[in-house]
């Protein structure tokens, strides 16, 4: 396949294999949920989107990061009540500074404005823990040009 290397835009054709198993591996707290359909779904979302030619040897890194932020994203969108699911979503729930704290039917509310400077511009990616990881990898491999999904 060949690409303009005007537009900085790496083909993805070149990815190795990247299986649920291999995922499973680095992110254990998602064994059993999602179901491994929707885990196979997001690989193939990260594989037409994490280019090895841009990652080099953190791409195994950078797939395992779009993985689990899909993947909390679906466990915290689905509703299920199912400890587990809510304890694996619960490791990519975004952290902050408390700004606000309530003790008549418990609020509190969160800053996450250090947490995201640099990466305003990738939306949903700032939503879960492993998203900003990944959008902020991905801005130090310099990744203009490249489509994230």
């Amino acid at each position: 396949m060949t690409y303009d290397t005007g537009s900085n835009v790496v083909p993805t054709d070149n990815n190795p294999a990247y299986t649920a198993d291999d995922f499973l591996e680095d992110y254990p707290q998602f064994t059993g949920q999602p179901p491994e359909a929707m885990i196979t779904r997001f690989i193939a979302m990260a594989t037409a989107t994490v280019a090895v030619d841009r990652w080099f040897e953190n791409w195994s890194y950078g797939m395992g990061l779009y993985v689990a932020h899909r993947c909390t994203l679906y466990l915290q969108t689905t509703g299920t009540s199912a400890a587990t699911a809510e304890e694996a979503a619960a490791t990519g729930q975004p952290a902050g500074a408390i700004t606000n704290l309530k003790s008549g039917d418990a609020s509190v509310t969160f800053d996450h404005g250090d947490q995201t400077k640099g990466t305003e511009d990738w939306g949903m990616y700032n939503a879960t823990a492993f998203g900003r990881l990944f959008a902020t990898e991905a801005r130090l491999l310099g990744a203009g040009g490249s489509y994230v999904i």
